[in-house]
C-alpha cells in the first residue's frame, strides 16, 4: 500500500495560498481585539465568532483512500485552514507537515493493518464451510 500526497494544480496552490492570507490577516485582527476583551460575556462571544471563522475554512488536512488493483493508495492533502492549527497548537508549518505525514502514514498502516484482518477471517470462514 503506498501513502503519498496529492500534486496539486497550480489553480488549487494559488487559491489556498489566498485563503492562507486571509486566515493569517483575520488571525492577526483576532489577536488585537483578543487583548481588549475585558469580561467573560465579551471572551465567549469573541471565542463563539472565531470558531465559526475556522469552520468557514472547513478541514485543516484530508485524507483520501484510493483503490487500485495492488492495494490502496491513501493520499493526504493539507489545507489552508492548517494556520488554526499554527496559532493553535503553537508549531511551525514543518512540525505540522511532519505530524500529518506521520498520521497518513498510520492510517494507512491500520488499514492494511484491518484489511490483511478481514482478508483471513473471511479465508478461514470459507476453508470452514468447505470442511
Amino acid at each position: 500500500m503506498k501513502t503519498s500526497y496529492v500534486d496539486r494544480e497550480s489553480s488549487e496552490i494559488i487559491e489556498e495560498e489566498e485563503k492562507m492570507r486571509e486566515i493569517n490577516e483575520e488571525i492577526e485582527r483576532f489577536k488585537k481585539e483578543t487583548k481588549q476583551k475585558k469580561n467573560i460575556e465579551e471572551k465567549r462571544e469573541f471565542v463563539n465568532r472565531f470558531e465559526e471563522f475556522m469552520a468557514k475554512y472547513g478541514p485543516a488536512f484530508e485524507l483520501n483512500v484510493i483503490p487500485t488493483l495492488e492495494g490502496p493508495i491513501v493520499t493526504g492533502k493539507a489545507n489552508a485552514s492548517f494556520a488554526f492549527i499554527q496559532v493553535i497548537e503553537g508549531m511551525d508549518s514543518d512540525e505540522i507537515k511532519e505530524c500529518f505525514t506521520e498520521c497518513t502514514k498510520a492510517f494507512g498502516m491500520e488499514l492494511r493493518r484491518q484489511l490483511t484482518k478481514h482478508r483471513k477471517k473471511e479465508s478461514s470462514e470459507t476453508s470452514h464451510c468447505m470442511n
